[in-house]
């Protein structure tokens, strides 16, 4: 079905995404290698004098290894996605350091061995999260192979893999169940995905059991924790009074979000996965809805997730009133949403264009070139949008050749092709357009995107207010906006550009009256989310009329904020796997 354009053949043009994605690549070419690997040698014995660097990477941090792995992920996707042989010798540099850091049994990390032993021998010993760190370092080395063709990386990882089925494999189901479940046995305990590294191993050396068994570990711990949506918990149920989990990671019940604003619901690490999980569902099934969802997490999680001044990520991305931006420090942060963030940045140009035999489809309206290589063919698209519904698309091509092109049918409004208006084949939810193409050709598409507000799930007081698949957000009046619906937006909203920017306010109605809605200092004007910086910011949009005034309205499957996911019977989804193309012998010897 579609599969995404591969990452060197996207390249963005845009000022919001690639300027991000240009930060994030000047942060990892200029980190310090000796700073960023300091605590793995001093694991392994190795002298090091570097400064340790602070936040969940400081020596006597838990968590410290994991920004490691999503750096080597993000330096090798880089350096793929560009051709950059100064960040592909980077990512080697950074594998052979770690090649030296590895014992001989496979084990390779910033923290000791032993903290293994005390997760699997003691209870509630404050072991925080091994497994999650390992599968950051597995699945960075995994990357290193797969986009530089990096063998050493890949003996590493298999190594890892090798020692993490050894230690599961002496272990009983209830023992392990106690250790990887968050409650009351190791509270602040997480696996992360480790489970979707294994099965890339798995499918990468021909199906070679022992792997597929370890990740079997872990998927069978999920399987029996997960919801009709497909997704799990990690929340503990015996949470740590004040801690994140109690704040942030809130699984209640399906579709019941009405006390789940708690200015923490929603971390940026939880975006770049899920994207990873919608994409893969498309290649199975190909269905609209899931293009929907990609564009929706495009704009208002992975870009609304990184600092403009400087490309890092917000830990949280708080969705009600009083919603506050806290981006990473460069090098005093290094949350989970850090880490996550620069591997996002690697690959922001992914899942803009796709292709599906001979059919091309744009799903993101953001400027880029996708280059066809094997059909010689490239296509450049201009566009201002969201602050401008219109994109132009311009063929060069070697030679004439028959084209489809695709589009969906809801973010699309009229085409024109050589300024002639076209007729548009409709099916499925796609509007699709089939003919000869020659060099210079001119695509003209005017894009659709209606405002329309999406209720919070379990909540007939609160609504998020959406440009299309874009959520608006506003800086200023903490004031809820009383008295919409979907039926009076367009009486109440109007748009105009400022400094080329959109941005809507509302209509003042009656003069007299001091509570109507007007344009004014007191009143915050809305603009796309990802155009505020820190600022305090309100996304819970609207208090919508009672229900009589207004027909109900079917959530858009996609909208971020409030995601509705669509059921399904005895679904069973683990993160999506990263296949490796081709087969491994089954020993490693990592050279020196």
């Amino acid at each position: 079905m579609f599969t995404s354009f591969r990452l060197d053949e996207v390249r963005l043009t845009d000022d919001a995404f690639a300027s991000r994605r240009e930060l994030v690549k000047a942060y990892i070419r200029d980190f310090d290698l000796e700073r960023l690997l300091h605590t793995f040698k001093l694991n392994a014995g190795i002298p090091s004098d570097a400064a340790p660097l602070g936040g969940w990477e400081a020596p006597d941090c838990g968590l410290r290894g994991h920004f490691v792995g999503h750096f080597l992920s993000a330096c090798a996707k880089f350096a793929y996605g560009d051709g950059d042989e100064t960040l592909k010798a980077k990512a080697g540099e950074i594998v052979d350091v770690l090649a030296r850091c590895a014992r001989p049994n496979g084990y390779l990390s910033a923290f000791e061995e032993e903290k293994l032993d005390v997760l699997e021998l003691e209870e509630d010993r404050n072991v925080w999260a091994p497994y999650y760190t390992l599968h950051k370092i597995l699945q960075g080395l995994i990357d290193c192979n797969i986009y530089l063709r990096n063998a050493k990386a890949l003996d590493l990882a298999v190594n890892l893999a090798i020692y993490v089925q050894g230690r599961f494999e002496r272990l009983s189901n209830w023992k392990i169940d106690g250790i990887l479940r968050c409650t009351k046995v190791n509270p602040v305990n997480e696996f992360g995905g480790i489970g979707d590294s294994l099965y890339s191993l798995y499918d990468g050396i021909g199906g070679e059991e022992r792997y597929k068994k370890a990740a079997l570990h872990f998927y069978d711990f999920v399987k029996g924790r997960t919801f009709a949506n497909g997704n799990n918990s990690s929340r503990a149920t015996a949470c740590i009074r004040g801690g994140v989990s109690e704040k942030a990671e809130n699984w209640g019940g399906y579709g019941r979000l009405e006390d789940a604003l708690t200015g923490g619901e929603s971390e940026s690490c939880c975006a770049h996965n899920t994207e990873r999980i919608v994409e893969r569902l498309l290649e199975w099934s190909g269905e609209v809805e899931y293009l929907e969802h990609l564009e929706s997490l495009k704009y208002n999680a992975v870009l609304n997730s990184a600092s403009a001044k400087t490309g890092l990520s917000q830990y949280h991305q708080p969705m009600g009133r009083q919603a506050l931006k806290k981006f990473s420090e460069p090098y005093d942060s290094f949350w989970c949403c850090t880490a996550s963030g620069i591997d996002a940045m690697s690959e922001l140009q992914k899942n803009v264009w796709f292709r599906n035999g001979d059919a091309v489809l744009l799903n993101a309206f953001i400027s880029s070139t996708a280059a066809w290589k094997d059909r010689g063919i490239r296509i450049v698209q201009r566009t201002d949008f969201p602050d401008s519904l219109a994109s132009a698309l311009f063929i060069e091509a070697e030679e004439p050749a028959v084209l489809r092109i695709l589009f969906r049918e809801a973010a699309v409004r009229s085409v024109k092709v050589n300024s002639e208006a076209i007729e548009l084949r409709r099916e499925g939810g796609f509007v699709s357009i089939e003919r000869l193409f020659r060099d210079g050709d001119r695509i003209d598409v005017e894009i659709e995107a209606p405002l329309h507000l999406v209720s919070l799930p379990g909540s007939d007081a609160l609504s998020a207010l959406m440009y299309g698949n874009v959520l608006l957000a506003g800086v200023g009046d903490d004031r809820p906006l009383k008295g919409l619906s979907q039926r009076n937006l367009l009486e109440k909203l109007a748009s105009r550009r400022i400094d080329g920017r959109v941005e809507f306010y509302f209509e003042d109605e009656e003069a007299a009256r001091p509570d109507s809605f007007r344009c004014s200092e007191s009143r915050s004007n809305l603009t796309p989310c990802t155009g505020i910086g820190p600022e305090i910011r309100h996304l819970i949009a609207a208090s919508p009329s009672p229900r009589t005034e207004a027909p109900p309205m079917k959530a858009r499957h996609g909208s971020l904020r409030f995601p509705l996911w669509k059921q399904r019977a005895s679904i069973e989804i683990p993160m999506c796997v990263v296949r490796l193309r081709y087969r491994i012998p089954r020993r490693r010897e990592v050279p020196p």
